[in-house]
């Protein structure tokens, strides 16, 4: 009988320590139940292997394809894809340390810490070395990991890899989708019904009073109407289909079940045949329209990527995550980056042979990679293999980065990713710096903390806590200092912030930490989140063609 022995997680490239440390604890807990209910009669429990993070396990995808291709010679792939670089950080540590550039990479600024470390044993020639950049579009986050990679010909090929950067930015496919809705679907959607601007509002905006009563229907007709429709939409974006029409009378897209329900609370609340969903929609894909929106939500993220890749001079940039199979961000990154076409790979239809074990269902392109987001299952499957020797005279290992980002941490908004320059709490920590402690006073009742890893204003952030004060059913003043505290990064475990103190008032009481003042890290169940709440809170009328 079969029997599940290992369990091969990966993580995302941007996820936290505290993060990762919190998923591990869940899968293992997930094993337990496994063991004591379906997997009780197994001879040996599951073991947990969360040793890859979804970037490096597409880089091992692309690699390991490249050597297929090339009878797995990795001198062959090596010699054609380095480029001479000039060495800036080797340079940095002949002479004397020097002030950092600003707008340099915060790890960067930080490999002076490493100068008096003694030297490593080179592994493979210097002028072999390839640098690979994977930019990872996914639904709720994007992430960027860069690293650099030799290799070793003995009786076993070996390579090497050491991560170089690594963030992740709460900006991804999922935000495409809600900009996508507020411009285009629902605009065009009102359209065709004849929808006065209140009844939009009312029906598919933010929650209030009047819409309460049909919360629940409201999350459905998110979920199982209109994302469905930008979905369809955005695989007519995809293919470059512009005289197909996307409809919501479509039965294989929506539910005709769905269209009733809205129908039921149309007729309540306007009274039977003021509108009629019984019309065809008709939108059709139009390229300006949807470039306009693909570039409102992905061009500062797309450029913040870009200039980093150029900083660290790689010579090759991956494209993965169903985003990312997208015409109009694969242009972008084309624009921003100085690499050849050719070096520039998305995942999505790129050649790995016959042998990538997930291609079209019904045989059509053999060899070509459907989904940009199955090569880090493969490349955690290949990872797993290579070390645990089940690949003939093939070796892998990768090292993590060992200097630990710093950031420059302050204050954001619901509706923006960046970090104005007047909200920047902490600058990135210099070398002998142990913590810092800094105090601000503020009369919102819930504070976002976000992290950058650049000073320009227009960079995307992370938010990472938030700070809730908790009013009750209070109405009074509220006014609270708060002093924040940073703690520098250590081995295995990012930097980080800690409430030290607040004082002041919240509605009129004391402010009392852990009581009416709450420190914790900004998770989905902090947000308001439009899939959660089936409200859309920018919605552009007019705008559909």
């Amino acid at each position: 009988a079969r029997e599940i022995r290992t369990l091969t997680l990966t993580y995302p490239s941007g996820m936290i320590s505290e993060e990762k440390e919190r998923l591990e604890k869940q899968v293992q807990k997930a094993i337990e139940i496994f063991s004591m209910t379906l997997g009780r009669h197994q001879h040996v429990k599951p073991l947990l292997n969360l040793s890859i993070d979804e970037a490096s396990a597409v880089h091992l995808t692309y690699i390991w394809s490249e050597l297929r291709l090339l009878g797995q010679d990795p001198r062959i792939w090596f010699e054609s894809l380095h480029q001479e670089r000039s060495n800036p950080e080797e340079k940095k540590e002949e002479e004397a340390p020097a002030a950092p550039m600003l707008g340099s990479p915060a790890s960067r600024r930080r490999m002076g810490a490493m100068r008096g470390a003694a030297p490593k044993e080179e592994f493979g020639e210097k002028n072999h070395e390839v640098r690979l950049a994977c930019i990872d579009i996914g639904g709720g986050t994007s992430d960027l990991m860069i690293a650099k990679y030799n290799f070793e010909s003995k009786i076993d090929d070996s390579i090497r890899g050491k991560v170089l950067h690594q963030d992740g930015i709460s900006l991804a496919g999922d935000q495409l989708a809600k900009r996508l809705l507020e411009r285009i679907i629902i605009p065009a959607f009102a359209d065709t019904i004849a929808m006065d601007e209140e009844d939009v509002k009312l029906m598919f905006g933010p929650e209030v009073p009047r819409n309460r009563e049909f919360r629940s229907q409201r999350i459905t007709w998110m979920n199982r109407l209109f994302i469905p429709l930008a979905q369809q939409y955005l695989t007519l974006a995809t293919d470059g289909i512009t005289d197909e029409p996307v409809n919501h009378m479509d039965p294989e897209i929506i539910d005709p079940a769905i269209l009733e329900s809205l129908q039921r609370v149309f007729d309540k609340l306007r009274g039977p045949g003021y509108y009629n969903l019984q019309q065809d929609m008709e939108l059709y894909f139009h390229p300006q329209e949807f470039e306009d929106v693909v570039i409102e939500v992905f061009d500062e993220l797309i450029f913040d990527f870009c200039k980093r890749c150029i900083d660290y001079q790689v010579d090759a940039v991956l494209l993965a995550g169903q985003p990312s199979k997208l015409g109009f961000i694969q242009k972008l990154v084309r624009m921003y980056l100085p690499l050849p076409p050719s070096r520039i790979v998305p995942m999505f239809h790129h050649y790995a042979g016959n042998w990538y074990p997930y291609q079209d269902e019904k045989g059509r392109l053999p060899g070509i990679i459907i989904d940009p987001k199955s090569p880090v299952v493969v490349g955690a499957a290949i990872n797993f293999m290579a070390t645990n020797g089940m690949l003939p005279q093939f070796k892998f290992e990768m090292e993590e980065r060992t200097d630990e980002n710093s950031y420059y941490w302050g204050v954001m908004s619901d509706s923006t990713s960046g970090i104005r320059p007047e909200r920047i709490l902490f600058s990135p920590a210099e070398e002998n710096t142990r913590e810092d402690i800094i105090e601000f006073r503020t009369s919102s009742q819930r504070v976002i903390i976000g992290r950058k890893m650049s000073p320009i204003e227009t960079a995307q952030a992370s938010p990472i806590y938030v700070i809730k004060m908790d009013v009750g059913d209070r109405i009074g003043r509220t006014d609270v200092s708060i002093k924040i505290k940073r703690h520098k990064a250590e081995a295995g475990r990012d930097e980080n912030l800690e409430v030290d103190s607040v004082s002041g008032v919240v509605a009129g009481e004391d402010a009392v930490l852990g009581e009416n003042v709450f420190f914790n890290w900004r998770t989905l169940a902090d947000e308001r989140y439009y899939l959660d709440t089936g409200g859309l809170d920018n919605i552009e009328l007019g705008g559909a063609i």
